[in-house]
């Protein structure tokens, strides 16, 4: 049995899969729900970003090679 808080984290989360498993954990909880609020905020705006986010040219992926 795992206890879920129900405030808001108290540091930012700036990981999409994260942001979405928050939100889904919190999917059935109402507006009074901090955690709620925040993750049905976030989770667009990162998805957002991660959508805008291109890989440099030049740069090297530790685990992929050349870019």
């Amino acid at each position: 049995m795992s206890i879920i808080s129900h405030d808001a984290p108290d540091y930012p989360v700036m990981n999409l899969a994260a942001a979405q498993r928050g939100r889904e954990i919190h999917r059935d909880c109402g507006d009074e729900c901090d955690a709620h609020r925040y993750y049905e905020n976030l989770v667009p705006k990162l998805e957002v970003a991660a959508r805008e986010v291109k890989p440099l040219r030049g740069t090297w992926n530790i685990w992929g090679g050349p870019q």
